[in-house]
């Protein structure tokens, strides 16, 4: 057909990793652990994919082409699965049975299926005794002369120090609507208003290049590719591998959770912690935490006493439940077993767990007894040591019910299994060791950095990998086949290139939660501008260790960086923070001084 313009939507695992111009969710569906070149859908009945795309017109033909099996050589479960293909909501196939013991390829017309617009087609497993594998899916489609594919994202020019994105069907929903709205009257926001990818916005993102991003998304957006999308896309404004922005990702179980954090705008002063894990209560006014290693053990601290430790019941569910509901911590930090579905409380000792159904968080006890978590005063959550707890895969997962009933405004958590920790546990090492600094935003945002820089700076060959998989659930070899795919000898670069991507930060970036210093800072830091001269200067005030290095914000952004004082150290100065690697121990009164010449960058 004369004239006419082609495109191709495809979603491809051939080669062992994920290719794909889609929006993919994944639900129960991994790598086929023994030959990590297809996606199995490994449970008949329950795992599932959906894809969506976007079309600027309605196509005058298309087809889909799916590369797939239904019983290989190694049938686990004997038989044969049956797969139903949806194409916005209408189905292809019903319970089709491909029964192929080798990949085939099959070509089904979908023409009359897709419509100008958000088209979604779904792969459901159905009943069946053994898994479907399948290795790509592509829909070409012929559409009209004149076609364009454009990204065409929508500004809506503010302040540009806070940028707010959101889909084109999350801003036209009306109730979400409300939460851009609310966003954008409190920082004065830019609005970027994308056709369906976040990947779409990378371009203006670069050119307004703000100090905050904050990512307004509906549940069924957030996974963990759109994770580790954000990620990815906000190192990429630059020259350089650092971050460019403190971003986080605003959602909610419904849009009124979501817009109850947007609207909030008191500073949150963090006096009072409780953990279920642990976690130094000298850092607080006072706190409460359990041990999730030594059955029966607790830890309370007073204000103005030293923490105290005590004997606790063996199952402590209802009373760390009480401590949300009644105590009111403003921080609250969990490390175990968990999945997004769940956080089991005890680690090395049976105990009960926490659960959520529709957004409602809730204990369950050893005895099956239910308590429910009403938890409204504002807070801020860390799952430090939690697999899976910021995964949102759907809308039946604890970080949702953290902010609808837990009354968490802001979230940290891992999207991935977790095994290494720096990304999780790393955060605390400057958000609470470091006694206001930093706020809670700032801290992931710095955590996040110092992964980078030492990535950058001990394993510059590995530092640029982008891990495709992450399945260790079904694979426990996946970490060792990670590190010879992309031939990594160290584990501390394979244990830091799975973290670098894999924490979420959920809730408003901007908004200002900070401990309130209750004791002396390990070390001082003062930074100061004079003239196109800018100096950071760093005095330890108790002996100790380096943890994490010294690090600050510049008072602007810079260009043109002349280090004059302190090459020695090898200091990081990118065009909005500095790093200076200290390692080891230190005594009190070391000096560290730092000096260099710059000029404003862009604004």
């Amino acid at each position: 057909m004369q004239g006419v313009v082609e495109k191709k939507f495809y979603l491809d695992y051939s080669s062992g990793e994920r290719e794909s111009n889609l929006e993919v969710d994944k639900k129960e569906a991994v790598f086929n652990p023994q030959d990590n070149q297809s996606i199995v859908l490994f449970r008949p009945g329950s795992s599932e994919i959906t894809a969506k795309f976007r079309a600027p017109a309605k196509p005058q033909k298309a087809v889909l082409e799916i590369e797939h099996l239904s019983a290989g050589a190694n049938v686990k479960y004997g038989g044969t699965s049956c797969i139903t293909i949806l194409i916005n909501g209408e189905p292809l196939v019903k319970e089709w049975e491909v029964g192929s013991h080798s990949y085939v390829a099959d070509r089904l017309h979908i023409t009359k299926m897709l419509q100008q617009g958000e088209n979604t087609v779904q792969i459901r497993s159905h009943s069946g005794q053994t898994t479907y594998w399948m290795k790509r899916f592509e829909i070409a489609c012929v559409f009209p002369p004149g076609t364009e594919f454009g990204a065409k994202v929508k500004r809506i020019e503010g302040n540009g120090n806070y940028v707010v994105v959101v889909s084109r069907s999350t801003r036209e929903n009306l109730e979400w609507n409300k939460v851009v709205e609310a966003l954008r009257k409190k920082h004065e926001a830019t609005v970027l208003v994308h056709p369906g990818s976040v990947a779409d916005v990378k371009d203006e993102l670069k050119e307004v290049f703000s100090k905050y991003v904050c990512f307004v998304a509906r549940p069924e957006e957030v996974g963990r590719e759109y994770v580790i999308r954000v990620h990815r896309m906000t190192r990429q404004l630059d020259d350089d591998p650092y971050t460019d922005t403190i971003w986080g990702i605003l959602t909610g179980f419904e849009a009124n959770d979501a817009l109850r954090i947007a609207e909030y705008n008191e500073p949150l002063a963090i006096r009072t912690a409780a953990a279920g894990c642990g976690l130094d209560l000298t850092n607080f006014e006072s706190g409460v935490r359990y041990s999730e290693t030594e059955k029966n053990a607790m830890w309370e601290k007073k204000k103005g006493e030293l923490p105290q430790k005590a004997r606790c019941p063996d199952d402590t569910t209802k009373a760390i439940v009480d401590l949300l509901n009644v105590y009111k911590p403003e921080l609250f930090v969990t490390s175990g077993h968990a999945t997004h579905r769940d956080w089991q409380i005890g680690y090395s000792y049976k105990n009960g767990q926490f659960r959520c159904k529709d957004g409602q968080l809730y204990g369950i006890d050893l005895q099956g007894r239910r308590y429910e978590i009403h938890s409204d005063n504002p807070k801020v959550y860390i799952g430090a040591g939690n697999c899976l707890m910021g995964l949102i895969e759907d809308k039946q997962t604890m970080a949702l019910a953290w902010m609808r009933s837990g009354g968490v405004h802001q979230l940290i958590g891992y999207v991935v299994s977790t095994w290494y920790g720096y990304g999780g546990w790393g955060v605390n090492e400057i958000f609470l060791r470091q006694q206001g600094r930093f706020t809670f935003a700032e801290s992931f945002y710095l955590n996040n950095q110092a992964l980078v820089h030492r990535l950058e700076s001990e394993f510059p060959e590995s530092a640029r990998v982008n891990f495709q998989q992450w399945h260790i659930e079904t694979d426990r070899q996946l970490v060792n086949k990670l590190a010879r795919k992309h031939r990594i000898q160290s584990r501390d670069a394979v244990g830091l290139l799975w973290d670098r991507d894999t924490v979420a930060f959920y809730g408003d970036p901007a908004w200002e939660a900070r401990l309130v210093e209750v004791k002396t800072k390990p070390w001082s830091q003062e930074f100061e501008e004079k003239d196109g001269v800018y100096s950071f200067r760093v005095e330890t005030l108790e002996d100790g260790s380096w943890q994490r290095s010294p690090m600050a914000f510049l008072p602007h952004r810079v260009q043109g960086v002349d280090i004059t004082v302190g090459k020695k150290l090898n200091p990081l100065v990118t065009d909005n923070f500095i790093l200076v690697p200290l390692t080891g121990e230190f005594k009190k009164g070391e000096l560290y001084s730092v000096v260099f010449r710059a000029s404003p960058a862009r604004d």
